[in-house]
Parts: structure tokens; sequence; C-alpha cells
């Protein structure tokens, strides 16, 4: 199940690539931190979104429609 948006899923593979970049070029193992980013930005999963409760980016009430049944979306939490 995707918890992100497409706008954020850019953002993350964009900075996970200049994070990468970065580590290769100072030959620093922190670069792989980026690997973290471009992973979950390709896959639209993160797993602390799930734990801190973020989830479904495309809800029907984020769109100002009327959701009555609030586990729609089928997350852990229904939110």
């Amino acid at each position: 199940m995707k918890n992100m948006s497409s706008g954020e899923r850019v953002v993350r593979m964009l900075i996970g690539g200049v994070i990468i970049c970065w580590g290769l070029l100072a030959k620093n193992w922190w670069g792989a931190i980026g690997i973290l980013l471009l992973l979950t930005g390709v896959i639209g999963w993160c797993g602390l979104y799930q734990v801190m409760g973020k989830c479904c980016p495309f809800s029907k009430k984020e769109e100002g429609k009327k959701d009555d049944n609030s586990k729609s979306c089928g997350c852990v939490g229904g939110k």
C-alpha cells in the first residue's frame, strides 16, 4: 500500500540521488542514506509514515469528498 503522493516520491528520489552522488564524490558511507530515500521514493511506501499514522495521501477526505468508510483505504488503523 502506497502512503506517499507522487510529488513527494519525486522529491525523495531527487534528494536520494543527490545524496548518493555526494557520498560517492566524498568517498563517504553517509551517502548510503540516499539509497533509503531513493528506494522509498521508487516503491512509494515509507515504514516510518505508517508508524506515525500518515496514510492514504489519495483519500477522498483530502479531495474534499465525503468518505463514510474510514477503512476504505486499507491502511492499518484506517487513517
